[in-house]
């Protein structure tokens, strides 16, 4: 246990030396960065790997954009797709990929905001091909934090407050790509997904490091739907659910979409939890049909994100999604802040 800690903290060390040499590299203009000084470039991010609300983040944001008629696209890095290049999920009417071939998050992003164009691949790249599509005033990129080669007109960070404190450490002692002093980057500074109960004090000393008089600080409100998918579309169901029902989900942080589910069925027989942007295979499946079969169970709930890959294989059962989007407290602040962008 101890010789695993120290391997973790030396491996931790080197890796925030090696990070380090790239930012001063970045600094010194070593290695290029690119200006797109006709588009507000807005990031959307978060300090460590996994979930901490991006994907419901940008909806949110999108949405905000709409409401002010801001002409607006997203552009990500595509996690795990499996075609190459630059991939047009969206061009703003039609989504034109499925799932892997654009990655799963940008094509919940496509299917969430009809109208926006999503865009895959390398971001600069990807920049270029949105701005030939049409011309977008504004792009909002997925997971740009880390995004150091593009120069960005408003940085928002998110902050998980439903991790551990132990979580933000530095890679590999925690779950940490950049240290909290990386948070003085942000314009914007967003706490995503309530506190729980020690967690409370993750939230004040997070808070702490928020330099208050030049970063705006925000917080959310996570919003939960139960639907219910039927004949291609969906039923917001406003009951607890009783029957006998397997609960699955593949996302990076599956502890309030457990705990959520929780609250509306009764009667969760079992529960998986499989890696992060899960393909469900033939092993998944196998796994899942098994302990409806064996049990007898007659629902299963699972999130958005694992839907859009499953919604075709489970015909025998009733399938519900728990959906989430955030409301966002003094967003009056957020408005401003995007109004004050470059005309």
């Amino acid at each position: 246990m101890l010789k695993g800690f120290i391997i973790k903290f030396f491996l931790s060390k080197i890796y925030f030396c090696l990070l380090n040499v790239v930012l001063f590299l970045y600094k010194i203009n070593f290695l290029k960065t690119y200006s797109f000084k006709k588009n507000n470039i807005i990031s959307i991010g978060n300090l460590s790997i996994g979930g901490s609300g991006k994907t419901p983040m940008v909806i949110a944001l999108s949405k905000i954009l709409n409401d002010l008629n801001v002409s607006h696209a997203v552009v990500s890095r595509g996690y795990k797709k499996t075609s190459s290049g630059e991939v047009v999920v969206s061009d703003g009417l039609n989504i034109i990929k499925d799932y892997k071939k654009s990655g799963d998050e940008p094509f919940l992003l496509a299917s969430a905001l009809r109208g926006v164009p999503v865009v895959v691949g390398n971001k600069v790249r990807a920049i270029r091909r949105v701005n030939k599509l049409k011309k977008h005033k504004t792009i909002l990129i997925d997971d740009g934090y880390q995004t150091f080669k593009i120069q960005r007109d408003l940085n928002i960070l998110l902050l998980d407050l439903s991790r551990d404190a132990r979580d933000y450490r530095l890679l590999p002692l925690g779950f940490l790509r950049e240290p909290l002093s990386a948070i003085s980057r942000a314009d914007i500074v967003v706490f995503t997904k309530e506190p729980r109960g020690a967690s409370k004090k993750l939230k004040c000393y997070l808070k702490s490091c928020v330099d208050l008089n030049r970063q705006l600080l925000l917080e959310t409100n996570a919003v939960y739907s139960l639907l219910e998918h039927k004949k291609n579309s969906f039923i917001k169901i406003n009951h607890i659910i009783n029957n006998p029902t397997l609960c699955f989900s593949g996302i990076a942080s599956p502890k309030p979409f457990i705990k959520t589910a929780k609250k509306m069925f009764s009667n969760i027989v079992e529960n998986f939890v499989f890696p992060d942007h899960c393909d469900y295979g033939s092993k998944e499946m196998l796994k899942i049909k098994s302990v409806l079969n064996k049990k007898n169970i007659s629902s299963v709930v699972t999130t958005m994100k694992d839907f859009i890959k499953i919604k075709s294989l489970l015909p025998e059962v009733s399938v519900f999604v728990i959906d989430v989007k955030y409301d966002i407290l003094n967003v009056d602040l957020l408005i401003k802040k995007i109004r004050a962008l470059k005309n």
